[in-house]
């Protein structure tokens, strides 16, 4: 399934490169070095956006009219193409078959216990990405607000408080989506 989402695209005013905004997906802020890479960060950022919301059960918004879309003076509008079937299947959370290789001793200890080793692997993997995710928009969160305040200047389409709750907004999801898995295991 391909979509289509405009995204406004800010230029840096201290240094090459662009804030990218998809208006139709609250939140979904990133930025990057060049133009190219802003592109590929706001896809990427917006696959992420949808691919949560698919997972969740729900459909995608649908997209605004490009010229509905007025950015701030300097910037513009362009369209993000999103490529949601390769995507889900690099990120997405369905299972994948995978064969591993334990220490005989292990697998004897496994045994015993009655324990499935693809749950367990699964589940420390989970905590794991959980983690490192919630240190990942931390440091996001930190170096958003290390630029704001080095530059005297909000980001375009948020404030500060919103930076701050959105990091609060995107943790909080990240634990309670842990806790379904925990509560409704695969």
């Amino acid at each position: 399934m391909k979509l289509v989402y405009p995204a406004c695209f800010y230029p840096f005013s201290d240094a090459d490169g662009y804030t990218v905004v998809v208006p139709d997906l609250p939140g979904c802020v990133t930025e990057g070095s060049s133009l190219a890479d802003a592109i590929a960060m706001g896809v990427d950022a917006a696959s992420g956006w949808v691919l949560d919301e698919m997972e969740d059960g729900k459909l995608p918004p649908k997209a605004s009219d490009i010229s509905a879309i007025k950015p701030d003076e300097g910037s513009f509008v362009s369209l993000l193409v999103l490529g949601m079937d390769s995507y889900a299947e690099k990120y997405g959370a369905k299972a994948v078959r995978k064969n591993v290789t334990v220490p005989a001793y292990l697998n004897r200890l496994a045994e015993e216990k009655h324990l499935s080793l693809s749950k367990v692997l699964r589940e420390a993997l989970e905590k794991t990405a959980e983690r490192l995710s919630v240190c990942l928009i931390l440091l996001f969160t930190n170096c958003c607000l290390i630029k704001c305040q080095v530059i005297q200047k909000e980001p375009p389409g948020m404030t500060l408080s919103g930076i701050k709750k959105a990091a609060a907004d995107d943790v909080r999801t990240l634990r309670a989506k842990q806790g379904k898995r925990e509560s409704n295991p695969h």
